[in-house]
């Protein structure tokens, strides 16, 4: 069964505005820009879990950002936007880590093997390796088949 997500409401994107308007200090001082406040909400998060985690984070990080309301907003719903979880490589595919993150990499297609002289790579067996060959196969299928050209 398909999990869908319930989109946010305006209702939902206005109680989390209220938040933001309990502080002073950041709230908008206009009816303008409190609407553009909710407005943002609704067009850059999905659900109203992802628009608490937005307000949450931009409440609990906002330092002064007069005249950039919204642009630190629509920034703090796409840093809290959950996409898909890959997890995590093997030793095999594990490529060491990125100086500039300090985060763990991973080849995409750490196997090599040879058909007729001729290498090719593949993807690795660890649970990384099947999650990543999984949605290639998936979006293969939904992408339409080529038509053949007729000379």
């Amino acid at each position: 069964m398909e999990n869908r997500v319930k989109k946010l409401t305006r209702s939902e994107a206005q109680e989390q505005a209220a938040r933001l308007m309990a502080c002073p200090m950041l709230a908008p001082q206009s009816p303008e820009g409190r609407r553009e406040i909710v407005d943002s909400l609704l067009r850059h998060c999905v659900d109203q879990a992802h628009a608490e985690r937005t307000m949450t984070r931009f409440l609990d990080t906002a330092a002064d950002i007069r005249g950039a309301l919204t642009a630190v907003l629509t920034q703090t719903a796409e840093e809290t936007r959950k996409g898909p979880v890959l997890p995590d490589g093997c030793p095999e595919c594990w490529t060491g880590v990125d100086p500039a993150t300090g985060k763990d990499t991973w080849a995409p297609y750490p196997r090599m093997r040879t058909i007729r002289g001729c290498d090719y790579s593949q993807r690795c067996t660890c649970a990384r390796g099947a999650w990543l060959a999984a949605n290639d196969k998936a979006r293969a299928l939904r992408q339409p088949a080529r038509e053949e050209r007729t000379a």
